[in-house]
């Protein structure tokens, strides 16, 4: 359902999909709320939300992420690939993304995410990680720190 210009919330009856890995809702006009429905989608694989004009709460129940990404995402622990950029998300990164073992891509380009870059997990991995645009990040593994080549590798 990529790149359609779909406008509006994205339809609470996904959830029933309870068997779906891959969840590509990139480039549309998804507003501020997700539904929470998907928080049901426990097989998720690859979830990507890039492009759309999330700003607030991202519900608790999509392994549950808030408009700070909330700590409830940690139950997706078969989530291999995320993308959240170019939305409108802020706060920390949160530390428990560095332990989702399965996660080997993450994008978190152009939101407004501060404080320190976590130094484990996906972290590790300059060219599995995409943190470019968000100006308030600081620290991060040694690759990290020359912000002109930050997030080359998935951006």
């Amino acid at each position: 359902m990529s790149g359609n210009e779909i406008y509006g919330p994205i339809p609470p009856g996904i959830g029933n999909l309870v068997s779906l890995t891959d969840l590509e809702l990139y480039n549309n006009i998804f507003g501020a709320c997700i539904s929470a429905s998907i928080g049901q989608l426990q097989s998720l694989r690859f979830l990507s939300l890039s492009g759309n004009r999330i700003s607030r709460e991202i519900p608790t129940c999509i392994g549950n992420i808030t408009g700070s990404i909330p700590s409830s995402l940690r139950a997706l622990r078969g989530l291999r690939e995320l993308d959240l950029s170019r939305n409108y998300l802020s706060g920390r990164i949160p530390e428990y993304l560095a332990d989702l073992q399965s996660l080997y891509y993450l994008n978190l380009s152009f939101n407004d995410f501060e404080g320190e870059v976590p130094t484990r997990g996906v972290f590790l991995n300059s060219s599995a990680l995409s943190i470019i645009g968000n100006n308030k990040l600081c620290g991060g593994i040694a690759s990290l720190r020359d912000w002109s080549k930050v997030g080359q590798g998935g951006s």
